[in-house]
């Protein structure tokens, strides 16, 4: 059982995640800058939900 909401959700994205997302969204964490009219907030947000969908436990 699990004990947190994000405990659960790690490990449904470990388990149902294909390796193909995942090297798409490291692909896209490397290369990923910062456009010209972008929010710095945007930015880090962006740069987050990609480090999470490479590793849950980033």
């Amino acid at each position: 059982m699990f004990e947190s909401w994000s405990g659960f959700k790690a490990q449904f994205l470990h388990t149902f995640s294909s390796p193909s997302s995942k090297q798409l969204a490291s692909n896209r964490l490397r290369t990923r800058q910062q456009r010209h009219d972008e929010a710095v907030i945007e930015y880090y947000t962006d740069i987050m939900k990609l480090c999470k969908l490479v590793d849950p436990h980033m």
